[in-house]
């Protein structure tokens, strides 16, 4: 799909947000590849704005977290735009982990109200591949970690702090 295509496709869905499109010409944006990239802003009145960079891939930046989608792996942008809906309608949120006042991760959950402690061990579980989960278990069995779940609408942001007996298992 050529990536003007996508650009006016993103910017007509997204038209009440009054999206921004900056290129590399802007000083913030030196990174982006020449005439052949674009970030679109979503601006948040009350938080953290969305960016979604077009270059070779499509990534969607929301805070700390990111996600990528390679244009080989699908057919159409129909992936991205309902990630965006998603986050947007707080339907999406991202979850930063913490221990020891040390950053884990973070990454993305759906559909869900509010994360209580199992939830975010089976999140850690599921997120890092059992090499990564074990390089930071004896952190996590020593101080217990934090979750943040952040959301387009900052007012249902809140934080979850898991005991460290949660991971002694």
């Amino acid at each position: 799909m050529n990536m003007e295509v996508i650009l006016d496709r993103i910017l007509e869905k997204y038209k009440e947000y009054k999206p921004i499109v900056h290129t590399f010409k802007e000083k913030e944006f030196y990174y982006i590849d020449g005439d052949n990239g674009f970030v679109i802003e979503i601006k948040n009145p009350n938080g953290k704005s969305l960016f979604i960079d077009l270059e070779d891939e499509i990534t969607i930046s929301f805070g700390d977290w990111h996600c990528h989608y390679y244009y080989e792996d699908w057919p159409d942008i129909e992936d991205v735009l309902e990630k965006v809906d998603n986050i947007l309608n707080n339907k999406d949120c991202y979850l930063i982990i913490f221990s020891n006042n040390k950053y884990f991760g973070c990454g993305s959950s759906i559909n869900k109200d509010k994360y209580n402690e199992d939830d975010i061990v089976d999140f850690i579980w599921n997120f890092s591949d059992k090499m990564a989960f074990n390089k930071f278990s004896e952190t996590f069995k020593k101080y217990g970690a934090v979750a943040k779940c952040v959301y387009w609408d900052k007012n249902k942001n809140y934080e979850i702090k898991v005991n460290k007996e949660k991971f002694n298992i």
